[in-house]
């Protein structure tokens, strides 16, 4: 499979989560919710006023998808340094996702699903296809099957989450309905009624 001239057909689409990493701008206290947290030099003055204004200085560091959606879910900021990477990020999300949900659709494999987990992801999808979106080009010059948008604002060094803070998903996607880049369909409603018939069968929790 190929996207965008972005080879997602190498590895198992769970394999661009958590392998390839993208230049991140966090806060230092952000990185301590990642496993690997030891990789990431922490600065200790002795003094612990100084110590908890250090933690809120902010970092750079090489993260995963899986890594960014951790800081994220935590409640701590994080923004692609490199506003390029967003459609990278965006296709290896999107690629995850689909191939989840097909494997999903009319089975019951959903039973043991991570299915908070894809929802969550769902929900990172939105926030970086804001960016994405862009560099797919208008309609008529993107490839077929892209469905879903956001308009955009916001690049660079801020956050690839703040333009979707910043106005309802509704308002933008009412902005941006006819601005002739590509439009996403989330998998959030699919999700939430795996979900919700997957508690009420007694057969998945939380």
């Amino acid at each position: 499979m190929k996207q965008y001239d972005i080879d997602v057909s190498e590895h198992p689409s769970d394999y661009y989560l958590f392998e390839p990493r993208f230049l991140v701008g966090t806060i230092q206290l952000a990185l301590t919710v990642i496993e690997e947290t030891h990789n990431f030099s922490q600065a200790h003055t002795g003094d612990r006023t100084m110590d908890r204004d250090l933690q809120y200085k902010p970092a750079r560091a090489w993260l995963t998808i899986d890594q960014v959606l951790k800081i994220i879910q935590a409640g701590y900021p994080a923004s692609l340094v490199n506003e390029q990477d967003s459609l990278q990020m965006y296709v290896y999300i999107q690629n995850h996702l689909d191939t989840a949900m097909r494997f999903l659709s009319g089975s019951m494999h959903h039973v043991k699903a991570p299915l908070d987990d894809l929802l969550a992801l769902d929900k990172l999808a939105d926030m970086v296809f804001v960016h994405a979106r862009i560099q797919m080009g208008k309609d008529d010059t993107a490839p077929e099957g892209m469905i879903a948008g956001l308009s955009l604002s916001g690049m660079g060094e801020n956050s690839i989450f703040k333009a979707a803070a910043t106005k309802s998903l509704d308002q933008q996607a009412a902005a941006s309905e006819d601005d002739g880049y590509p439009k996403r369909k989330p998998y959030a409603a699919q999700l939430m009624d795996l979900i919700h018939n997957g508690i009420e069968a007694g057969t998945y929790q939380l």
